[in-house]
């Protein structure tokens, strides 16, 4: 199937109003560019009674020149060199005569750009009986041509909506798609029907479609591929979609948006957030390939250090090496400068999953000599010292650790917004040791059940992981 037309019924049916009513003045269709604005007038053209209205399309024209856009229209000879008022008079007098016993309707297109003198002749028709119906962009320079037609009707366009691009999805794959592959281009392309054309169809991204348990969602990317086109996708857009979707812990978007950056050849601008993907996904294995593959990539002090942290996490969450992660974190805090901190704090974490508290507690002491200042070591600190306090059976002591580790956690919410839904899950368990079953509860009730951004899948998932590879049991 092709490219339809899907949404507008707002904004079509005002426009189709505007034709039934004999007193309607001028009519703008604004919205940003690529938003629809020519389609969405040539749609409510469709509603036109051709035996009512006499339909006239103006354009404006290259040169600019006065009464240019309307040369297609005017006979042959008529006489617009002169460009004075009488000139103007007579040209909307001339289609008048046109209309005949019909209404004059006149489809303005990019009103914006048409000559002064042919704004003067609308205005006359308006003032005639004439119904002028315009396209412009939301904002435009001044000075407006358009100005001059006031009081003026607006109808705004806005972005096509989530399930309005699964639509235009669901038409050219001729099949129904998930809903986070809608999301993830809805989120890139901004809702923008031109850009996401040029994305779809221009760059065959729908051949990059794979359909999966009846739904079609983007596919998985082979190692070696074309990057898609910078000037069609671009990667910056991608790539603060990708951010915003992990932030709020929209996994099922992240997952979509970091395949279209894989696409787009974003792989090593990514790597924490599509590895801690797939590991929460369960698929701990794909998530090592990908980070082996990204070995030798030119980063700074910052990236390389998240790659260390996250090639850590992978180990010994996903595949049960715990001492190897250690070890990894511990060499590279060897040779590693002012992030040295941060470094030892994430390790002291990961000898918790070992569930050796005394050697996890040493360690986090360890690292809480080479802080520094680092909010994020300091955070992982708490971390590991509210976890091995759980694991001694030490509740007390434990929410002491896990509830301003918790406040800490606020502020990474952009590079581990995992963290927050774990200490969540280990606060409650903290809580309900100590026989504290009301304040357990209060925190509960705003975390289990799934609410939207609360990250229970995420931690559901870190809790199967921990538990696994650690013999711990979860209260939550």
């Amino acid at each position: 199937m092709g490219w339809h037309y899907v949404g507008r019924a707002e904004q079509l049916e005002r426009v189709r109003a505007a034709f039934d009513d004999a007193t309607a003045g001028p009519l703008v269709i604004s919205g940003q560019r690529g938003i629809g604005r020519s389609a969405l007038a040539l749609r409510a053209l469709e509603y036109v009674d051709m035996r009512r209205d006499h339909v006239v399309r103006v354009d404006p024209h290259p040169s600019g020149a006065p009464l240019a856009a309307l040369a297609h229209v005017l006979p042959a000879g008529f006489d617009t060199a002169r460009g004075r008022l009488p000139t103007v008079r007579s040209a909307a007098d001339e289609l008048l005569r046109l209309a005949g016993q019909r209404r004059a309707v006149l489809l303005v297109d990019d009103a914006h750009l048409v000559d002064h003198l042919t704004m003067l002749v609308l205005r006359e028709l308006v003032r005639g009986g004439a119904l002028v119906l315009l396209t412009r962009p939301a904002c435009v320079p001044t000075p407006d041509p358009t100005e001059c037609l006031r009081p003026i009707q607006t109808v705004h366009i806005p972005p096509l909506t989530v399930a309005e691009v699964g639509l235009l999805l669901e038409g050219l794959l001729d099949g129904p798609v998930h809903h986070a592959c809608a999301a993830a281009l809805h989120a890139t392309s901004g809702g923008n029907p031109r850009e996401l054309r040029e994305l779809l169809i221009g760059a065959r991204l729908t051949e990059l479609m794979a359909r999966q348990n009846g739904l079609w969602r983007l596919g998985p990317c082979p190692r070696e591929h074309r990057a898609l086109d910078p000037d069609v996708l671009d990667p910056a857009g991608v790539l603060a979609a990708v951010d915003a979707a992990w932030s709020a812990l929209d996994l099922d978007r992240t997952e979509q948006l970091c395949l279209l950056a894989l696409w787009a050849g974003q792989g090593s601008r990514i790597p924490a957030v599509w590895s801690a993907t797939l590991l929460v996904r369960g698929r701990p294995d794909e998530a090592e390939r990908f980070l082996a593959g990204l070995a030798g990539s030119e980063l700074d002090e910052q990236a390389e250090c998240r790659l260390l942290i996250t090639r850590a996490l992978n180990l010994a969450l996903g595949l049960g090496q715990v001492q190897t992660a250690a070890r990894v974190l511990a060499d590279a805090a060897h040779h590693a400068g002012r992030l040295r901190g941060r470094l030892l704090a994430h390790r002291a974490w990961v000898l918790t999953l070992a569930r050796q508290p005394d050697v996890a507690t040493h360690a986090a002491q360890l690292a809480a000599h080479d802080l520094g200042g680092d909010r994020e070591a300091a955070l992982m600190v708490k971390t590991a010292r509210g976890v091995a306090a759980l694991q001694t059976g030490s509740p007390t002591a434990a929410i002491s650790q896990l509830r301003p580790a918790l406040a800490l956690a606020d502020g990474q919410r952009h590079t581990m917004p995992w963290l927050r839904p774990y200490l969540n899950a280990c606060l409650i368990d903290a809580l309900l040791l100590a026989g504290r079953a009301r304040e357990a509860t209060a925190y509960a009730s705003s975390f289990h059940g799934g609410a939207p951004g609360s990250g229970w899948d995420v931690a559901v998932a870190l809790s199967t992981l921990t538990t696994h590879r650690s013999g711990a049991r979860r209260a939550w």
